[in-house]
């Protein structure tokens, strides 16, 4: 019988799952499964000094012994220890079983990462995950540095935005939110919703910030990794309101379609959904002129424009109402849908 291939041990990979923990002050720090993965792994050499408190499994015969050089700790001695960090050292069905059991140290406010990395990054969510570790450190007094120009390192939900959503949001109603990044929007509207569907195209961000970040809400919290606009998990006729801010300004009119057909179907009759949208004006060709254009030399950016007319198109087809909800504001525009 032929031996399964070992998986490959990356240090660099675990050195800065560590280092990040260090950063935003998440330590100690134990490690999740104390098996041949972590024993090859050995992270005494590769973690700073102290930092590690010892390794959690759910194994009893294992517990109380030394394991990789660390300790081996029931989860509730873990958490007793005041640990803040904790990475998954498993890989296959042992990494499943407790990814499937992470509740615990959710409800905690634990921050949960996992070595081997699980998740494929998008591009941007790695630098939006950046962010929300930068304020998870400075929330605890310490000082990173944060370099970036964009996206700022302490961001703020617009007020244009912002006051006709919570507008829109009553106590109780289920809501979901398609592009929950790390929380902007999501911190404003989660405490007042009997249920929350936060749906991302990246699975990190959900399960990095989104899961972290609103631990106290885990009752209501539902995740959506999202990346065929389906709105997939997310029964027919069951949400409120459907909102997303500061994301369709990416999609160009037949991806905005594709999102609304999804979004007919979860709605309930009478619900809403209230979008966020860029047009094709005097201000968008400005920040056309001034940002955009000395970098594109024959290609597109990133931006979309949709119109209030290319919009009525889509609600007609699929037999939805449709509003603009205030004026524009610079380039920017909501659009209300409803559904009968």
């Amino acid at each position: 019988m032929s031996q399964k291939p070992q998986l490959p041990i990356d240090h660099g990979q675990f050195e800065e799952l560590v280092q990040r923990m260090v950063t935003m002050g998440s330590t100690p720090i134990a490690l999740y499964g104390a098996g041949d993965l972590v024993q090859r792994l050995c992270p005494l050499m590769h973690a700073p000094q102290g930092v590690l408190a010892g390794i959690i499994d759910d194994d009893s015969k294992k517990i109380g012994k030394t394991w990789a050089g660390l300790p081996v700790l029931e989860l509730g001695d873990a958490l007793a220890k005041g640990v803040k960090g904790v990475i998954i050292t498993a890989a296959g069905p042992n990494f499943d079983k407790i990814w499937a059991n992470r509740g615990r140290l959710r409800e905690a406010g634990v921050y949960l990462l996992a070595y081997p990395k699980p998740f494929v990054d998008k591009g941007w969510d790695g630098t939006l995950i950046e962010q929300y570790e930068y304020s998870i450190a400075t929330s605890r007094g310490l000082n990173p540095l944060y370099d970036r120009e964009y996206p700022p390192a302490n961001p703020v939900a617009w007020s244009s935005l912002l006051e006709p959503l919570m507008q829109h949001v009553k106590p109780g109603m289920t809501v979901c939110e398609i592009g929950s990044g790390t929380g902007l929007w999501t911190q404003h509207v989660i405490e007042k919703a009997g249920k929350y569907h936060a749906v991302d195209y990246a699975a990190r961000l959900l399960y990095e910030a989104i899961e972290h970040r609103f631990s106290k809400h885990l009752g209501k919290l539902s995740l959506h990794h999202d990346e065929k606009a389906k709105l997939g998990g997310i029964p027919d006729g069951s949400v409120d309101l459907v909102y997303s801010m500061d994301v369709f300004v990416h999609f160009k009119a037949d991806l905005v379609h594709q999102f609304l057909e999804s979004i007919t179907r979860v709605l309930k009759p009478g619900g809403k959904a209230l979008i966020h949208f860029v047009t094709w004006n005097d201000r968008a060709m400005q920040i056309w002129r001034e940002q955009h254009r000395p970098d594109m030399d024959g290609k597109y950016g990133i931006m979309f424009y949709n119109s209030m007319d290319q919009l009525r198109v889509s609600a007609k087809s699929l037999g939805l109402r449709i509003e603009q909800v205030g004026p524009e504001i610079g380039w920017a525009f909501l659009a209300r849908f409803e559904k009968p």
